[in-house]
């Protein structure tokens, strides 16, 4: 009869508790995956999704008092392509991921927490999503919902850079327009302050030492349509930047006023959307201690889920990378001191992918 080892949680098990909680250790980091994890302990990658399983069960945090909201395509098949990336703004760790980013969801959703949790919350950042103005009047109607600077600007640099490219179409590509147009086309994108001062460098193109400002202002002088909607861009850069909370309901009007009235079909209808959501803008210029709220931290999140789904190269089953996430990405995570002995699995399937 075969003695049974005293070490192990269970006398089927090849691995000691010890060495599952080192397992759980290793994937702490995010640049991990299950498959080298159980090459790197000399085990199968099933067992190591076994034992993430048994103690990656990570709860929802409390509601605090800032919340960012960001949705992310997580997936290219099924009923709930997005998830919805809850942020704590003050701790920037993540309070919960959402499958899914409809109406419906966040009703189902809310249903499980206390209203007096829900009232907890003062402020919502959120991209310009619609849903997210029904969620805070139906679920969060005592918070003010801000809209984030980042993703108003980065609808700004979308009809930007769609009239580069509308430009650049009428040059043939080896002239020196589509060139500039092409190649640098970063320096239209990027905001005029931040682009630094480097050292004129040899261009064989322009057979001259250029530096950036200098392309830049070369790029400009290629079509007056392209100089007007730089402009514009560069007019709201310095709203956003230098406005405060007494002034910017006058400035941001005189914004919409002078994309209004720009005759460029992109901005007229940029025009519209800062009508549409000019409280939310205002809102952002309120400072609470002492700082703007954004989406700035989550956009940071995103990055690095970003590369865990790469890493992994995507996940089919949400329950395991919400738990996967959470447990990576939150400096407070620990191992679940609930360990449960069933592998999370996906229905119809036999077993669960990772």
């Amino acid at each position: 009869m075969t003695e049974g080892n005293p070490f192990t949680e269970k006398s089927h098990s090849r691995l000691s508790q010890t060495s599952e909680l080192e397992i759980m250790n290793k994937l702490k980091e995010p640049t991990t995956t299950f498959s080298l994890v159980a090459r790197f302990f000399n085990t199968s990658p099933t067992k190591v999704v076994e034992i993430f399983d048994k103690y990656g069960q990570m709860r929802r945090q409390p509601l605090p008092e800032i919340i960012c909201i960001d949705e992310k395509h997580w997936r290219h098949k099924g009923q709930n392509r997005y998830m919805c990336v809850i942020l704590n703004f003050k701790t920037m760790e993540i309070v919960d991921i959402i499958d899914g980013r409809t109406k419906k969801v966040w009703s189902s959703y809310t249903q499980i927490i206390d209203k007096k949790e829900l009232a907890k919350v003062k402020y919502i950042s959120i991209d310009m999503y619609e849903t997210y103005r029904f969620v805070r009047n139906q679920y969060f109607p005592g918070a003010v919902l801000i809209c984030d600077s980042f993703h108003v600007i980065k609808n700004i640099n979308k009809v930007l850079d769609a009239i580069r490219i509308k430009v650049g179409k009428r040059y043939q590509k080896d002239s020196t327009e589509y060139y500039l147009l092409k190649k640098f086309h970063f320096l239209i994108l990027k905001n005029y302050n931040d682009i630094p001062f480097n050292k004129a460098r040899y261009n064989k193109k322009l057979k001259r030492y250029i530096d950036y400002h200098q392309l830049l202002e070369i790029i400009l002088n290629i079509d007056n349509e392209l100089t007007e909607a730089y402009n514009l861009k560069e007019q709201y850069i310095t709203f956003n930047h230098y406005a405060t909370s007494e002034d910017c309901r006058e400035w941001l009007s005189r914004i919409i006023q002078e994309y209004a009235s720009s005759g460029i079909t992109g901005f007229i209808s940029l025009s519209g959307t800062l009508i549409n959501w000019f409280d939310e803008i205002c809102a952002s210029f309120n400072l609470v201690d002492g700082r703007r709220i954004s989406n700035g931290p989550v956009e940071g999140i995103n990055s690095r889920i970003d590369k865990i789904l790469s890493n992994a190269c995507g996940y089919q089953n949400f329950a395991r990378m919400r738990n996967r996430l959470m447990y990576s990405l939150n400096k407070s995570s620990n191992p679940s001191s609930y360990a449960i002995d069933e592998t999370i699995k996906r229905e119809g399937k036999k077993r669960g992918s990772i």
